[in-house]
């Protein structure tokens, strides 16, 4: 079998029907994927490129547009089916795990115990026979031919000793991490990285990416990391409703609005309770997160900044006093 990249070209009246936000002055729009169907797709009409997020299709913005539904209909996948070939998957992948991997992972700050416990994998890319069964393009695994998680690290996500969910880290290409094709909730994928912790700890923390919480569970933080930093379902707003929440997030220099402060800014309208850990840039830093203020400063000073969170409202308030001085 070969693999080939999927590209999908659509128009920019496609773009205005799935908008979800207006154009920025970068010329970007998000909006929802036509292919699989979830919010996480954007376009730049500035440099005529669309991206999804989720399934990594991609493709130009020219006048022919779609030649398909722009909506996809819901589909009802077999969920026990796809977590059994995910769980087949994890095993495989996390014994191809090559020295230069587990050396990655190591200088991002993650110990060997972590890695093998929370299995994490590298897709070779490789044909295997479990990608020749039609259940591989019903999990997501592959579309079109192409393999989603191909040359990528591959985080499995687990939920009740079962794994939910695949999702991938490239070394090279952009954007770093990947979903699996189909949206989320048909493949059953509707869980936090880490999710089981929310069932035994009162307080949670909450940031995005795989490596950066294992990089704080390993030392026995209570955390869970969302797919993506625009990523949140309203049940885990149900979840976490009696516990306390940090949210510990980038904290990156940019013109403009980081996408970490619009997540919190959103997160505010759902758990306004929510406290805010704010990682500190020193000595003319650009971007600090979770592993490398870990790696650099030690678990001391990171604890001390989870302890030092600050109400979500009051937080916001700062924010928008630095842009009116």
């Amino acid at each position: 079998m070969s693999f080939s990249k999927t590209i999908g070209n659509i128009s920019l009246s496609d773009i205005e029907a799935l908008a979800i936000k207006k154009k920025n002055k970068k010329g970007e729009i998000k909006m929802i994927c036509p292919f699989c169907g979830n919010k996480s797709s954007f376009a730049n009409v500035n440099k005529d490129v669309w991206y999804c997020f989720v399934c990594s299709r991609r493709g130009a913005i020219n006048s022919n547009g779609l030649k398909k539904e722009l909506y996809p209909r819901k589909v009802t996948r077999d969920i026990h089916k796809i977590r059994k070939l995910y769980t087949e998957l994890t095993e495989l992948y996390h014994s191809n795990l090559r020295k230069e991997d587990y050396k990655f992972l190591q200088d991002r700050g993650l110990g060997d115990k972590i890695i093998n416990k929370f299995k994490i994998g590298f897709c070779n890319g490789k044909y295997l026979s479990q990608y020749g069964d039609d259940s591989a393009e019903e999990a997501g695994i592959i579309n079109n031919n192409y393999l989603i998680l191909s040359n990528r690290l591959v985080f499995p996500y687990f939920y009740n000793g079962e794994v939910v969910d695949l999702r991938g880290r490239s070394y090279d290409k952009e954007p770093k991490y990947t979903s699996l094709f189909w949206d989320y909730e048909s493949r059953g994928a509707t869980y936090l990285f880490n999710h089981d912790i929310i069932a035994r700890s009162n307080k949670i923390l909450i940031t995005e990416g795989e490596i950066k919480a294992l990089a704080a569970i390993q030392f026995g933080f209570p955390v869970v990391a969302t797919p993506g930093i625009s990523m949140w379902r309203k049940e885990w707003t149900e979840l976490l409703k009696d516990k306390e929440k940090i949210l510990v997030y980038d904290n990156e220099k940019t013109q403009g609005e980081a996408p970490a402060y619009c997540q919190i800014k959103t997160l505010s309208k759902v758990m306004p309770d929510a406290k805010v850990a704010i990682l500190p840039r020193y000595n003319g830093e650009t971007k600090v997160d979770i592993d490398y203020v870990i790696n650099t400063r030690g678990i001391k000073e990171f604890k001390l900044v989870i302890e030092g969170a600050i109400p979500i409202k009051k937080y916001l308030r700062q924010q928008a006093d630095r842009k009116v001085t």
